[in-house]
């Protein structure tokens, strides 16, 4: 399950950062949304709370999910009954 987790939560970050280049338009939108949120204090983390206030990056997170499921489900199939 550990594995799993870091292998979707790569491949999901890689393709994230890949359209958001690839679309500087929707770039632009989540930087320019970090910046309100977060304002000045970029040597710091962002909090739980900040990043859950990102609205403009979760949709382009649901997108490239949609677009990119993780890749462990599909890798999945029933092989026979049981």
């Amino acid at each position: 399950v550990l594995l799993g987790g870091q292998h979707t939560s790569n491949v999901t970050g890689t393709w994230l950062l890949l359209h958001l280049l690839m679309a500087p338009e929707w770039l632009k939108k989540v930087m320019d949304e970090q910046k309100a949120i977060m304002g000045d204090n970029w040597d710091d983390f962002a909090t739980y709370d900040q990043v859950a206030e990102m609205k403009v990056l979760q949709q382009c997170l649901d997108e490239t999910l949609r677009l990119h499921p993780p890749f462990f489900q599909l890798a999945r199939r029933v092989q026979e009954d049981v």
